[in-house]
């Protein structure tokens, strides 16, 4: 099992790697072993004021939140992931981003949705990448486009 987190990306993405061998010489020289990279969440974040407003969470939002999180250790950077059942998990990083899920359950910071280069970031695509058909659609359809980004990245 690899996980992107092991890679110097903010993004728990676990993903099964099968590898076979028609040579024993080449099985026997392959390892899995790396030397673990370190990520650091506030690279990647914009700045709030550099932040569309629209991202931010309404003040309902914002008050669900603050009461969830009211017995956790909160800590900044981070971000604050709803799963299914309502547990908000304070996180040094994104979980896997699904399209037409996840978006909607992560904060930043707990007060602000992540921007489209965020989210870019999240998955280690370099600023000198962006989406393909400006101007921005919603943020569904720029959650689909990263996660099929063979079609919809481009190198800048």
């Amino acid at each position: 099992m690899l996980n992107a987190l092991d890679f110097g990306v903010p993004q728990k993405r676990e993903r099964v790697i099968i590898v076979g061998f028609t040579d024993k010489t080449n099985y026997e020289r392959f390892s899995f072993d790396f030397v673990k990279q370190p990520f650091n969440l506030a690279d990647i974040l914009e700045k709030d004021e550099d932040v569309d407003p629209s991202l931010f969470a309404s003040d309902t939002i914002l008050e669900k939140r603050k009461n969830s999180t009211k017995d956790k250790e909160v800590f900044y950077p981070s971000v604050w992931h709803e799963n299914k059942s309502g547990n908000i998990s304070v996180l040094p990083y994104a979980c896997a981003l699904r399209t037409g899920a996840s978006y909607n359950y992560q904060l930043i910071n707990g007060y602000r949705r992540p921007s489209s280069r965020e989210l870019l970031r999240f998955q280690g695509f370099p600023d000198k990448f962006r989406i393909k058909q400006p101007p921005m659609l919603d943020m569904e359809e720029t959650l689909r486009q990263i996660n099929y980004s063979d079609d919809w990245i481009e190198l800048l």
